[in-house]
């Protein structure tokens, strides 16, 4: 007796890191391997950034999906318009290595655009795509190497979320830091 489950399929709209034109169907083989992938498109000519993936959601989520293809060498890129900005005090940092040890872990999540940690101030100022990693998983990254985390409030006179001039800033952050 055959099992018959039904597809769930979504489509996600990525930019993609460390993919040059040329290299376009090799990396449409690569990530076609991963299990639950459907399909995968570079609908735009001599753009070999953005790429459309459907899969199947009973078989793989989504950040599991951005991991998968970040382990074969691709760099899941956060979009300008959706960054969020994370202020963490961080506990526990006792010299550089702490620094640099928890800057390499959560650069190399999938999602993040730009994080900077402080040994004098004890704290992390993250840029990321909520779209494709939630705050959670990155203060649990931090926290499997043995620091303690807390969120703290972004001093800026803006708490709300999706504020123009929140964005704005963040706009102007990332075109000064590109």
């Amino acid at each position: 007796m055959g099992f018959n489950a039904q597809l769930n399929q979504t489509i996600v709209d990525l930019e993609l890191g460390g993919i040059s034109d040329e290299n376009i169907p090799y990396a449409i083989e690569r990530i076609s391997s991963i299990n639950g992938v459907l399909n995968v498109n570079f609908p735009l000519k001599n753009d070999s950034t953005h790429v459309k993936i459907s899969y199947d959601k009973n078989q793989i989520d989504s950040y599991t999906l951005y991991q998968k293809i970040q382990s074969i060498g691709y760099k899941v890129q956060p979009k300008l318009e959706n960054i969020s900005r994370a202020y963490l005090r961080i506990q526990g940092m006792h010299c550089n290595s702490c620094v640099m040890n928890i800057t390499q872990t959560v650069e190399d999540l999938p999602g993040i655009h730009h994080i900077k940690v402080s040994f004098d101030d004890q704290s992390a100022n993250i840029l990321y795509d909520p779209n494709i990693i939630d705050l959670s998983i990155i203060i649990n990254e931090i926290e499997k190497l043995d620091f303690q985390v807390a969120t703290a409030p972004i001093n800026d006179g803006d708490q709300s979320k999706g504020n123009n001039s929140t964005i704005q800033k963040i706009k102007t952050f990332y075109i000064l830091f590109v």
